[in-house]
């Protein structure tokens, strides 16, 4: 062979060994580039589906916490039973949920956990746990497998800084029966009692020489000049019984919340008739709030300014809207709290408090004029001025209304709310209600055990509010 001839057959081979070199680093550079890109999507992946789940989780958790919070508060020997088997319920229906909405492939496999710290203090935590469709998933094991979250949210009492103004109606329509029972019972009676009639001195009586007795047997023929005493004694609950053991369970509640951070709470009271009296000042002694809340009672009524029973010789030479029969100044009594109210915030501080308001009112109030139509005073529903002022304050109102009992056979009935609505504009619940932040804010209590009810659903709602946190 010639030496060009092998010359010539040695370039082809190493042409062709060549050749095959370049393919097998080009099959390598693109299975190198294949594999980046499906790391990088798969990395995309991960943290999209980790987002996602975070997301589900966190709501999951805080549901979960603030419906075992309600369950817990309702009481009960079985509440913190409950409570755990409300929040696994509430996780699991949360998860289903938003699983779709958020995009998954499948619904992810929850894990809830609920955790009771004491009466009013629990956590919840919610782990998550869903397998994304991988890229290459065989050939990269450790880009694989399930991805997994978890959210604990806790609802622990003393977190927020907290006050609660008690404003309570104790005029003399808050001694109406407590439940209709009570009421018939009550209209059943010589005094025939169902509206105004609860003058606990008989004044009344005495202006219009109505024999009465002090007496306070059920067995009597004459009119009990007393009619508080007379239910207190013949065991009739009237309105005012039943606002005073809400405020008494509420004094064991507010108790067992603040047990470990009594600096974080501030009760007051204040109650309004014919006189507005602060009760309780701004406190957190156990002692004082569970005294004053436990121990509230409707005003002593006053005596009429007339002819036959006067104060002074000199007829408008007195008070005379004091000296009445009993007023309800509910107007000024919200401006009082308006105008005395401090340390109003945001719950950060001791000086910056979340500030709520419990508004408990029949729905009317009473301004003094100077003739003898409805004994010297104008009843109206138009209070709304001082509810708009402790809005603007950023404060928080609930609002209880106890409506009066329609009785269209009383004299005073008519003569006093005859010309109320019934409803809607101008009506004793829609002043009420519209004072309230919001509807969720606002109850209606026709009888004593709707006032108990309610004054639990405000105490539920408020540290429901301001305890429920997220931690990660």
């Amino acid at each position: 062979m010639s030496y060009f001839k092998k010359f010539f057959v040695g370039q082809v081979s190493f042409l062709r060994a060549r050749e095959g070199s370049v393919a097998i680093l080009v099959a390598a550079a693109m299975f190198t580039t294949m594999i980046g890109v499906s790391v990088a999507i798969n990395v995309g992946t991960i943290v999209n589906t980790k987002t996602r789940l975070q997301s589900i989780a966190d709501a999951a958790a805080l549901k979960a916490a603030k419906a075992a919070n309600e369950s817990l508060a309702s009481g009960g020997s079985d509440a913190k039973s409950n409570a755990q088997t409300v929040a696994t319920t509430v996780a699991q229906a949360t998860v289903s949920a938003n699983a779709a909405g958020a995009g998954l492939s499948a619904t992810p496999t929850a894990t809830v956990t609920y955790n009771s710290i004491g009466d009013y203090s629990s956590t919840v935590t919610v782990a998550l746990s869903s397998t994304p469709k991988f890229v290459l998933a065989n050939l990269i094991p450790s880009m694989s497998g399930a991805v997994s979250v978890s959210s604990t949210a806790s609802v622990t009492a003393g977190q927020s800084y907290l006050q609660i103004i008690f404003l309570v109606d104790v005029s003399n329509s808050m001694a109406i029966g407590g439940t209709q029972a009570v009421i018939n019972t009550l209209l059943n009676t010589p005094a025939q009692c169902a509206f105004a009639c609860h003058d606990t001195h008989g004044y009344y009586d005495s202006i219009k020489s109505i024999k009465c007795t002090t007496q306070t047997s059920s067995y009597q023929s004459l009119p009990a000049c007393n009619m508080r005493a007379y239910a207190q004694n013949n065991g009739l609950d009237l309105k005012i019984d039943y606002v005073r053991s809400a405020l008494s369970n509420l004094a064991s509640q507010i108790s067992d919340v603040s047990a470990n951070a009594a600096n974080h709470f501030s009760i007051s009271m204040v109650t309004f008739g014919t006189q507005i009296t602060q009760v309780l000042a701004p406190t957190s002694d156990q002692s004082q709030i569970s005294s004053a809340l436990s121990s509230v009672d409707v005003e002593d009524a006053t005596p009429y300014i007339n002819s036959y029973n006067s104060q002074n010789t000199s007829r408008y030479g007195m008070q005379i809207d004091v000296y009445n029969g009993g007023y309800t100044k509910t107007a000024d009594a919200l401006n009082y709290v308006a105008s005395h109210l401090t340390n109003v915030g945001d719950g950060s501080a001791a000086n910056k408090m979340t500030t709520y308001v419990v508004f408990l009112s029949d729905g009317t109030s009473d301004t003094y004029v100077n003739n003898n139509s409805l004994a010297n005073r104008n009843v109206t529903t138009y209070f709304g001025s001082g509810c708009t002022t402790l809005k603007n304050m950023n404060v928080k109102i609930f609002s209880v209304w106890t409506p009066y009992y329609v009785d269209r056979s009383s004299s005073w009935f008519n003569q006093y709310f005859g010309s109320v609505p019934d409803s809607g504009a101008g009506s004793m619940q829609d002043a009420v209600q519209d004072c309230a932040t919001s509807d969720d804010y606002y109850f209606e209590a026709t009888d004593g055990p709707e006032i108990k009810q309610a004054f639990s659903s405000v105490f539920n709602k408020i540290i429901t509010d301001t305890s429920l946190r997220l931690t990660k």
